[in-house]
């Protein structure tokens, strides 16, 4: 494996590493996160009306036959025209059949109690029980639990609000109501049961049918057309199998009875309407047939009567072979002419009623093939949709969408039934231009014959005629009363709907579920984002990130401690002064062999513990037996001498001033072996004093005399001047302090790293919280050895 994968590998254990280690740092803030959408998701969930879904299959035939046109008279009344799959969904879908089934159940009214039933004991279990409290504010449907019952004449789609007062009162309120105009109204009163109450924007009825449970109601009567509207959004009608004839019905509601019989009502309403329709165009084609019959009756009547007459008359006439055959051609086409003007009559009837526009509803095809049942069937798609348009404009004016759609649609079906009307009618007169053509080659064949021979032909034909057309509509007259009595629909219910016992909505284990893990998502992207953007150190992997200069020692956070004492003196066997210690070792791996050593400890902005640091590490020095010093080069806002107790009357600024010696200005402190070198008063000119000769003489005096020299520096991000003390120093020392010191602040000791030519530079990680990683103090403790 070469030096590239071993670096990859590293690279993808520390983002794991780190993975989990932001997972765990805010794993509290995730958990809350996914806490609070659990208990979102419960509130969801219980406030969820259950759906409960009823189902049904009907059977479509799908057979073929074409109605009168066979032999079997049977056939020809049962098989009363094809079913098409599609069409037969539609129709269960549509707002006609709905509408007859709404006739049947009430889905208009809607009764809900709001809030807790009336308790009569209240255990501690139920008072402790979440739900008791939700539920006094969850809306439940009570369908024929209703204990009013609601009379309205108008006011349809207001949300009533009822509050039972006493047997015979109550309070009636209407809040924040639109009237057409879309002014704002609302309405507060009490009244009595049973008595109509009325108002410009309402007029109803209450009746009360039992005791009332619950302190208040809601109460919503909807019209037709938004009843009808919302039946159709929870039906579904589909094939229950590929290339099977069998509808399945489905249709979800809040109260499973309710859906229940809808689903029987709709199937009831639609076997209904299909033998209705076939009804209706049977009594039709009855009418017309009757017409008829009264007309060729008569006019058979008359032949026969001529024909008698004749046949007094002129005693007898013998035809021959040929002339016999020739009145029998003629009677049948002159016979098959009339059936052609009779649809011909009928249809140029329709196509001027359709035409006009007028009296569309009551058009009714009462032809005798396959063609005419076509139309037939168009013209009743046309008639319903009419309907439907009829009774939508009761609501929405000609503008709107729906109506704009059905206006459309009309026009469309009128248009197709004309131009079929049309093709139907050129078919039907290239029919009797060869029929009356045919006829005149007959008759060219009589007006040769004698003369009473021709007559006679003459009159045997029409009444030949006569007698073919009078059998012909007794015969059609036969089919279609065998037909209208013996009329059912071929499609059949299959399995009529029940009611359905467990809700298929909402998945309130699903929802709760959702819940939490989207919460723990959520969380995990919280936490992510958090640690983004989140811009101070907070350990040692934070600095390694972003710079390479070493981190030699940790120094833990300790609750209550004053950071004015010399902790490693006071508590010597603390966490504290194991970390300093720690971080006397680690420095002899930066100083190397030199026997004299300069240490300059900084950092880039006050409160990160500098000068805490720099007193314990020099008291940590001198408990090895070393000469040390420490000095306070923050001239500007020194503090040195108040963590061991010294006077500042004379101090740095003495000395470079020349108001005192190098002996005037040193200290012994309470721990042998260390001396300190107090700031003294505030200068006007700390940075020209720093630059000057005599503090390079006073380092110089200090390195040979001691053998570490600890200088407490100004903040480097403030003080310019630091960077000179910087310069001197063997070691530099850069205080951070853990969820203090910002990330940028690696910035400024890169520089520092940059600039320094001589000595090395490492980070002290101060105030650092404790981890079950432990501080990781570095090599080890360090007794008795090295500094």
């Amino acid at each position: 494996m070469n030096q590239e994968n071993i670096e990859n590998i590293d690279e993808d254990e520390i983002d794991l590493k780190e993975l989990f280690s932001t997972i765990y740092n805010y794993r509290y803030s995730i958990l809350l996160v996914a806490l609070f959408t659990t208990i979102v998701a419960y509130i969801f969930q219980y406030y969820k009306p259950n759906i409960y879904k009823a189902k049904s299959t009907i059977e479509v035939s799908s057979k073929k036959a074409q109605i009168f046109n066979g032999n079997d008279l049977l056939a020809g009344a049962f098989n009363q025209g094809s079913s098409d799959l599609d069409t037969e969904m539609a129709i269960l879908k549509s707002r006609y059949v709905t509408s007859l089934a709404l006739k049947k159940v009430d889905e208009s009214h809607k009764y809900y109690a709001i809030g807790r039933a009336k308790e009569n004991n209240s255990s501690l279990l139920q008072y402790l029980n979440p739900n008791r409290y939700l539920l006094l504010f969850k809306k439940i449907e009570l369908g024929k639990e209703s204990p009013f019952k609601v009379d309205l004449k108008s006011g349809y789609g207001i949300e009533f609000v009822i509050k039972p007062l006493n047997s015979n009162e109550f309070l009636l309120e209407v809040k924040k109501a639109k009237d057409k105009s879309g002014i704002k109204w609302s309405y507060k009163g009490k009244h009595k049961y049973n008595e109509w109450i009325t108002n410009k924007h309402f007029l109803l009825k209450l009746k009360r049918l039992k005791e009332p449970k619950y302190k208040k109601y809601v109460v919503v009567v909807n019209n037709i057309i938004d009843t009808e509207d919302s039946i159709i959004k929870n039906l579904n009608v589909s094939q229950l199998n590929k290339g099977a004839s069998v509808i399945k019905i489905e249709i979800e509601d809040n109260i499973p009875y309710r859906a229940k019989n809808f689903l029987n009502a709709l199937t009831e309403s639609y076997l209904e309407q299909s033998i209705e329709q076939k009804t209706k165009i049977a009594t039709l084609k009855l009418k017309f047939i009757d017409e008829q019959l009264k007309t060729i009756t008569n006019s058979l009547k008359d032949v026969s009567a001529d024909l008698e007459k004749f046949n007094r008359k002129s005693k007898s006439v013998n035809l021959s072979s040929k002339s016999e055959e020739t009145l029998k051609r003629s009677a049948e086409f002159k016979a098959e002419l009339e059936k052609i003007l009779l649809k011909k009559s009928m249809l140029l009837t329709i196509f001027k009623q359709i035409k006009s526009g007028k009296s569309l509803d009551s058009i009714a095809v009462a032809g005798f093939d396959s063609d005419s049942l076509t139309i037939s069937n168009m013209i009743s798609e046309l008639q319903k949709a009419i309907i439907e348009r009829r009774t939508l404009s009761s609501k929405f004016t000609a503008i709107h969408p729906k109506m704009k759609q059905l206006s459309t649609k009309i026009s469309q079906l009128k248009q197709t039934i004309m131009q079929t009307l049309n093709s139907t009618l050129k078919q039907i007169k290239t029919r009797e231009s060869f029929i009356r053509r045919a006829l005149a080659k007959e008759q060219s064949i009589i007006d040769a014959l004698p003369k009473n021979e021709r007559i006679y032909t003459t009159l045997k034909r029409n009444y030949m005629f006569n007698e073919k057309i009078y059998t012909y509509l007794l015969e059609k007259r036969y089919e279609v009363a065998f037909a209208k009595a013996a009329t059912i629909s071929k499609n059949r219910v299959i399995d009529s709907a029940v009611t359905p016992d467990k809700p298929v909505k909402p998945k309130r284990l699903l929802i709760i579920l959702v819940g939490l893990i989207l919460g723990l998502i959520l969380g995990v992207i919280q936490a992510f984002m958090r640690n983004f953007f989140r811009d101070k150190i907070e350990n040692k992997e934070d600095i390694a990130k972003l710079t390479n200069i070493p981190v030699v020692a940790t120094i833990p956070h300790v609750d209550n401690l004053k950071t004015r004492e010399i902790t490693v003196l006071k508590d010597p066997k603390s966490v504290v002064s194991e970390a300093f210690r720690a971080l006397r070792v680690n420095l002899r791996y930066i100083i190397g062999d030199k026997d004299k050593v300069t240490i300059a400890v900084t950092s880039t902005l006050p409160k990160e513990g500098k000068t805490f640091n720099s007193t314990n590490l020099a008291a940590m020095i001198a408990l090895t037996n070393k000469k040390v010093v420490i000095i306070n080069m923050d001239l500007r806002k020194p503090t040195l001498h108040k963590h061991f107790n010294l006077s500042n009357k004379y101090g740095v600024s003495n000395y470079l001033v020349g108001e005192a010696s190098v002996k005037d200005i040193i200290q012994a402190t309470q721990i042998e072996g260390l001396n300190a070198i107090t700031s003294g008063p505030i200068p006007p000119n700390p940075g020209e004093l720093i630059e000057s000769k005599k503090f390079v003489e006073l380092v110089k005096y200090l390195k040979e005399h001691y053998d570490v020299v600890v200088i407490d520096t100004p903040p480097v991000g403030l003080v310019a001047e630091t960077k000179r003390l910087l310069e001197i120093s063997d070691v530099t020392l850069y205080i951070m302090r853990a969820k203090f010191s910002r990330k940028e602040f690696i910035k400024v000791a890169n520089d520092i790293k940059n600039l320094k030519e001589n000595g090395g530079m490492a980070i002290v990680l101060n105030d650092l919280t404790a981890s079950k990683k432990g501080y990781g103090y570095g090599y080890g403790y360090g007794y008795g050895y090295g500094y």
